[in-house]
């Protein structure tokens, strides 16, 4: 019977347990090794019992880990000739729905801004409730409430709600979908309200290069008929700060656009962030498109934590060398949120 080599994974999975610095409880069997005793005939048991130990006595000498994969070869193969059944992992059942506990995230905020401390309806001030639910894998559907704590009204713009829908398993070389409506999304049917034509429909691939992380897509309005390319890219800096860049050509009309960002963990979750933007044609910027932006706070996303933070994206800054006035740094938002 030809025998078989353990591949790279199976020699890390295994290194991994024999570099630990936490031995198994006597009488137990590791998570890594357990799985090859699912096909063994009971006369193999013991000697996969017999290459735990041998692994183990290695935890002493952790200098040569040529060696240990040299050892675990040797023992991988020797029970493989021997064995009926092939040294392979026992595949772990697929699940299609969710825990029903992870189904549901919840988060509640608070939003307001600088100049409503001074003068009251300066700027919109809001309760915010957002809602995600994905009781499968991979698909989910967002929602969120926008209720008015203050008299400030925008004809133009000021929705009370907002919400998306897609799949994304995250996975290197895939492909993705969503569709996200963050448009002027009125309750009272009197005003002026955007449909599910306006919002926004996005097909991506995800994939690496070199050090980055690659997400192409194309977006395309229906009511509008706008198309629009676009290429996302994220690296990791060390192991508290990072880089990305988006790059967005309009394909209804000449207009180019990038996105170059920064954000650093301080201390814990206490972060500063910042982005600068460029466009080909400055005629066609429009007032939520900005030249800068910033944003720093604590963002902690675990269940039943807080956040605070401050930031004027999407807002009008512009540099001052333009001739074109804008908010100034400190005329941003203010958030405060807690996660259920």
């Amino acid at each position: 019977m030809p025998q078989t080599t353990p591949s790279h994974d199976d020699n890390v999975t295994l290194l991994r347990e024999v570099n630990s610095t936490q031995k198994p409880k006597s009488g137990t069997m590791s998570s890594s090794i357990a799985p090859y005793i699912v096909s063994l005939p009971k006369k193999s048991i013991k000697k996969v019992e017999a290459l735990k130990l041998t692994l183990l006595e290695h935890t002493t000498n952790r200098n040569s880990n040529s060696s240990i994969a040299h050892d675990i070869n040797h023992y991988y193969e020797k029970l493989q000739s021997k064995s009926k059944a092939p040294l392979v992992a026992k595949p772990q059942e697929k699940k299609l729905f969710k825990d029903f506990k992870d189904w549901f995230d919840v988060t509640l905020s608070f939003n307001s801004s600088i100049q409503n401390l001074t003068r009251r309806d300066a700027t919109r001030e809001t309760f915010d409730i957002g809602l995600s639910f994905s009781p499968l894998s991979h698909l989910y559907f967002t929602t969120g409430l926008m209720l008015d704590t203050n008299g400030f009204k925008n004809i133009s713009y000021q929705p009370n709600f907002y919400y998306t829908f897609g799949y994304d398993s995250y996975a290197l070389d895939s492909l993705g979908f969503s569709y996200s409506n963050y448009e002027n999304n009125r309750f009272n049917a009197d005003e002026k309200s955007a449909g599910f034509g306006d919002g926004t429909w996005e097909i991506h691939y995800r994939t690496k290069w070199q050090e980055f992380l690659l997400v192409p897509k194309i977006k395309y309005i229906p009511n509008k008929d706008f198309t629009f390319v676009s290429l996302w890219g994220y690296r990791q800096i060390g192991d508290k700060s990072s880089f990305s860049f988006d790059y967005d050509k309009s394909l209804h009309y000449n207009q180019h656009k990038l996105q170059l960002s920064m954000k650093s963990f301080v201390y814990d979750k206490f972060f500063v962030a910042g982005s600068i933007f460029l466009c080909s044609d400055l005629g066609l910027q429009e007032d939520s498109e900005s030249d800068y932006s910033f944003s720093l706070g604590w963002a902690d996303s675990r269940k039943g934590k807080f956040s605070i933070i401050y930031s004027n994206e999407y807002m009008k800054t512009r540099w001052p060398w333009r001739d074109e006035g804008g908010i100034s740094p400190l005329e941003g938002k203010i958030s405060i949120s807690y996660n259920f």
